[in-house]
Order: C-alpha cells, then structure tokens, then sequence
C-alpha cells in the first residue's frame, strides 16, 4: 500500500511544486517615516549575522533557540535568567552544527519553564554577552496565537534590488509590530511558510528575522515552497518531535507539538508523499489523543478561494482525505497570497462537523492573488483587497475565535468561530488511503 501511495505521489508531485498562482503586484500599508526607518536601520540588519529565533516547544515549559555564529567565534553560550539583569542565570549547553554559509547553527533548548512567568535570555556574539531579551512562557489553559504567512522577502520585484529587500521588510516589519501590539500576551507567532523569496539568501533571512518583537514570542516557521529546496529552514528552527519523511528535502521534516488542549501538526506540505504526512498525523495523534483541538497548519492551500469549485488541486486531493481522517478541526496555510475562511467541509461537502479551513493573505504586501469567481461554494468569507493581514486566534473552553485584521487600518475584517464537536470515527490507513484515491479520481472527473 506504501508504494502504491508513493507512485501516486510522484507522478504527480512535480506539477504542483512547478504550479503558480495569478498573482497580482505588491500593495504596501507602511508610512513612509516607516519605511525611512527600516532603510536607515538596513545596513544594522544587514551586518547582525547572529540574530536569534524562539522556537516552540513539544510542550508549554519548553522553547528553543536558533542563532548562527562565525566559525572562528570561540564557543558559543547561553544563558537564561528571571531577572533582567541576569542575576542568578543559568548556563546551557549549546548544540553547533555547521551550515552551507560557512557559519555554524547553534541551537540551545530549554525546559522545565514555569507557565506564566517571564524570563530573560542572552547569548554570546563574537565572544560578547548580547543585550537580555525576555520572554513569557503563556498560561495554557486560556490562551492566544498570532497566524500569518508569505512574507516572502524579495517578492515584490527583483530580489537582488535593496529597494525591493527593504520594501518586502518595513511591510513584514509593521504586520508583526501591529500584531504584537494587539496580541501582546500571544503564546507564539505561526508563519505559514515562504520566509523568503530565495530559501539560499541569508540576506533574505535576516530582513525576515529583523523585527524586534520576534526576540520575544517563539515563532513557529513552516516550510514553504520557497524553503523547501536548501537547509536555512533548519538553520533557524529548533523543532521538536520531528518525525521523518521518506520524500526527505534540504529543509527539513514536520514535527508536532501541543498547548494547552491544541495539537499542533505542521506539515511540510511539498512533500506529497501520502504515507509520510500519514506517517506524522498518527505519530501527532498518538502522541496527545486526549487533545481536544487538532490544528494542521502547512504551506499549500487545500480548499483556496484562488481554485475554482470544480478546479483540480492535487493538494485538496492527498490532504483533504487525511484531514477528514484525523478530524482535525482547523487547517492554517498559505501560498496563495489571499485571505479566505471557509465553511466547516468534510468530504467535499459543507458539513457543521467539518474542518474549517483558513488561507492567510500576504504578511508583508509584497504579492497577491485574486480570488476566482466560481470559487463559492467552501468559501465563508474571502478578501477580494490586495492588503496585507494578520489573524489572531483564541483558544478558551470550548471554543476557538478567529479574528483577521488588514494592515493598512488595522481593522478587523473577518470573525469566525469553532466551537468542539463530537469526533466521527478516525480512518485507518487503508481507508484514508483508498479515500485519497476517490478524492483524486472525483476531482479528475471533475474537469471534464
């Protein structure tokens, strides 16, 4: 059965990565004294070499770090502490590895974290102790989330032109500013994958990494399908519970992880190996089964407002059956550089059980698609203005409440809810992978 799944895979993996959206040109929401600051700081930005991600961990209490330091830096340290003045700090041990830009990955992580206390960080650079950075570990029993995607540095025109760079950055810059500034007790930031234009550019990397707030909230990357192809996807995540593909790629694997009563799995979505994303969602489920929230969050979108009702989309094919296998409750992606929240669907058809599907715009404003006209019948609520946005999600009880707001006003633009339902009964492989097969052949149909 693995290899009648990979035979599909393959056949058919190719045209979906070679695939592209009609994408429409850039729309920025940041002010010009904005946009003077992000070029007057860029040549800052440009030069930290050693700026440092958060990453989440499998549970709340746990967080990593990422960072790059020279190879002839001396021995890079950590330390973390509960006062800002690093009294008392604690030394980890640092983990280095070496990476394509002739520079070494190092990686610390923590745990043992006490839930709703605020820590202070700092780390070395070139042998010196860098300014302290906190953190907050958030209660998990009522909690929020920051959701955005694409931010794409280097979409909006030529990558190699630095009015382009810092441009693509002042918008990321101001998304994550807005975002933060609302949402400021967020457990953690997803970014639904293309960080970047170019997944080798480590200038590309450093305007994605650059806005202050991201020193201070773990910042769940997913792997996109400008990321894919070169490991700086790894370079910059400390990931837990990752679980192997067979359809291995330069960036990595997906890896699960839970707060509170969510699951959290995040796919790499370009791998469309059945069995491997089969593979992690059992390991995921198994893991945490008592969870009450399944959350799915990869690149691709399965049910976009770009793809016409009666359109083929392989990726709805592979991923729509093993959604409704799992039950998952909420589906995060993007790629198409187009806000859209769906109905809740379950096997092609609205149904008040389903999934709900959300497709975040543009983070930054450096690209956007257009929604079809045909494509009604998932979609709940699309955004037809090129804007960029950010969502913030809230989960408390029962219920989990989507709010979407566009940058240029900060306004909110779309509200849903989920609240929890009785789960159908779960598919085992065999069954996912013959629905998988249905699914592929109904939409093939389809378009004739």
């Amino acid at each position: 059965m693995k290899k009648s799944v990979k035979v599909i895979a393959a056949a058919l993996c190719l045209s979906i990565l070679l695939s592209v959206a009609a994408f429409a040109g850039s729309s920025f929401a940041f002010t010009q004294e904005e946009r003077d600051k992000t070029a007057a700081d860029w040549d800052k930005i440009q030069s930290d070499d050693t700026v440092i991600t958060l990453s989440v961990g499998a549970e709340p209490g746990e967080i990593g770090f990422s960072w790059l330091s020279g190879l002839f830096d001396g021995v890079p340290e950590f330390r973390y502490s509960e006062s800002e003045d690093m009294k008392n700090a604690e030394k980890c041990e640092v983990t280095v590895r070496p990476t394509l830009w002739l520079k070494q990955s190092d990686k610390v992580t923590l745990s043992g974290l006490e839930e709703g206390r605020t820590y202070w960080y700092s780390y070395t650079e070139k042998g010196v102790w860098s300014e302290p950075q906190s953190f907050t570990v958030q209660p998990s029993d009522k909690y929020k989330i920051i959701f955005t995607s694409d931010a794409q540095i280097g979409r909006s025109g030529n990558f190699r032109d630095e009015d382009v760079l810092i441009n693509d950055t002042c918008g990321w810059q101001r998304t994550v500013r807005l975002a933060a500034a609302r949402y400021s007790d967020a457990a953690f930031i997803i970014s639904a994958g293309d960080q970047t234009e170019k997944g080798y550019s480590l200038k590309q990397y450093k305007a994605f990494l650059s806005p202050e707030k991201l020193r201070n909230y773990p910042l769940v990357n997913v792997i996109g399908n400008h990321d894919f192809y070169f490991p700086s996807y790894t370079y910059y995540s400390n990931n837990p519970n990752q679980v192997k593909e067979h359809l291995a790629m330069p960036a990595g694997y997906g890896f699960y992880f839970v707060y509170g009563d969510a699951l959290y799995i995040v796919m790499n979505s370009n791998d469309f190996n059945a069995a491997d994303q089969d593979r992690l969602m059992r390991a995921a489920v198994t893991a945490y089964p008592e969870a009450k929230w399944r959350i799915a969050v990869l690149h691709h979108s399965v049910y976009s407002a770009n793809i016409s009702d009666d359109d083929f989309s392989f990726s709805r094919s592979v991923f729509a059956p093993l959604f409704d296998s799992y039950n998952v409750d909420l589906v995060l992606s993007g790629h198409e550089h187009l806000y859209n929240c769906t109905y809740p669907i379950y096997n092609g058809e609205l149904d008040e059980n389903g999934t709900v599907y959300l497709q975040a715009s543009s983070a930054s404003g450096s690209n956007f698609s257009s929604a079809k006209d045909s494509a009604v019948k998932y979609s709940r609520f699309i955004l037809k203005e090129n804007v960029a946005t950010y969502t913030g999600i809230e989960f408390d009880g029962d219920e989990i409440t989507i709010n979407t707001y566009r940058t240029d006003t900060d306004e909110l633009i779309d509200s849903a809810s989920i609240h929890s339902r009785e789960r159908k009964a779960e598919s085992n492989p065999l069954k996912f992978f013959l629905s998988m097969v249905v699914s592929y052949i109904k939409t093939i149909i389809s378009m004739f």
